[in-house]
C-alpha cells in the first residue's frame, strides 16, 4: 500500500488518524470488522480470494482489513466524500487489488459507478448508512443484491440499540462516553478536530472544500443521522429480496445485520 506521494503526503499516517478518532467513537470497532470477516469467510466455497464491495467506505479502511485478512482479495471502495476518497486513492494508489471509485448512495444510479460483470461475494459497509434517509437505506440494501453471486452476502455494521433492552440503553451509552472521553484525553482527535486537520492539509483543503459544499447542499449544516433498530433493517433486507437475514455480531449500542442470498 502507497505510504507518501510525490507531494509529500503520508497517506497512513492519515489512516492512523482516521483509525483513532473512529476507535474513540467506537471502542469495539475492530470487534464488528471481524465478525464480518468471518462471516464472509464462512460463506465462501473458497476462501482464498474473495471479491468486496466495500460500501461507503470512506478512507478504505475495510478494504485494508479485507486484504489483510484475505491476501489474494479485491475491492472495489466506493464512497462520495471527496477528503475520504483523496486519502484512500492515495493509500492504494500502487495496489491493483483494490478499486476506489466516486458514487453517491443517495442516488440509485450509483449502481453505475460499480463493474457489475464479475458479481461480488460480499457488501460490506459500517457506521456509514445512519447518513441515508430511510427509503435510501432499504434501496441500498435491494439495489446492492444485484451486485451479489448467488449466497452472496450484504453486511451493515452500524448503530443499531437493542430495543429489548430499552431500559439499559442509556448505561451503555455512559460506558461509551467514558471510554471516548478517556481517549480524547489521551489526544486523540474528535470527529471535528479530525476534519480541521484535514481542511488545514495543502493535499486535502481543495478536497475537504469540495465535501463541504456537496454536503451543505444535501443536508444543510445540519447532518441529520437516521437511526433504526436492527429489526428495522432485518425486515428492510427481506423485502429487498434477501433470502436469509439475521445478525452476525451485537455490541453494546451497535449491531451487523445480514442479508444472503438465494444459494443456486
Amino acid at each position: 500500500m502507497s505510504q507518501t506521494t510525490t507531494s509529500g503526503t503520508d497517506w497512513e499516517n492519515w489512516q492512523r488518524q482516521w483509525d483513532a478518532q473512529q476507535e474513540a467513537y467506537l471502542p469495539d470497532r475492530e470487534q464488528r470488522f471481524a465478525a464480518m470477516l468471518d462471516a464472509v469467510e464462512a460463506s465462501l466455497n473458497s476462501p482464498a480470494a474473495p471479491r468486496v464491495l466495500d460500501l461507503a467506505g470512506g478512507t478504505g479502511s475495510i478494504s485494508r482489513r479485507v486484504l489483510q485478512r484475505f491476501p489474494q482479495a479485491s475491492t472495489v471502495m466506493l464512497d462520495v466524500d471527496a477528503a475520504l476518497l483523496t486519502i484512500a486513492r492515495g493509500t492504494f494508489a500502487d495496489d491493483v487489488r483494490v478499486q476506489v471509485v466516486s458514487g453517491d448512495l443517495g442516488d440509485r444510479n450509483w449502481l453505475a459507478a460499480v463493474d457489475s460483470t464479475v458479481p461480488f461475494d460480499a457488501v460490506l459497509t459500517a457506521t456509514a448508512l445512519h447518513w441515508l434517509p430511510e427509503d435510501r437505506v432499504a434501496g441500498v440494501y435491494a439495489e446492492a443484491r444485484s451486485l451479489l453471486r448467488p449466497g452472496g452476502l450484504f453486511i451493515n455494521a452500524d448503530y443499531m440499540p437493542d430495543p429489548g433492552l430499552e431500559s439499559l440503553t442509556e448505561g451503555l451509552a455512559a460506558v461509551e462516553r467514558r471510554v471516548r472521553d478517556a481517549r480524547w484525553a489521551n489526544g486523540v482527535h474528535s470527529w471535528e478536530g479530525w476534519w480541521e486537520a484535514v481542511r488545514a492539509d495543502p493535499a486535502l483543503a481543495g478536497p475537504a472544500a469540495e465535501r463541504d459544499a456537496f454536503y451543505a447542499a444535501r443536508r444543510g449544516d445540519d447532518h441529520t443521522e437516521w437511526l433504526a433498530s436492527s429489526a428495522w433493517h432485518l425486515e428492510a433486507m427481506r423485502a429487498g429480496g434477501y433470502a436469509e437475514t439475521g445478525l452476525v455480531w451485537r455490541g453494546l449500542l451497535d449491531a451487523a445485520v445480514t442479508g444472503r442470498t438465494a444459494l443456486l
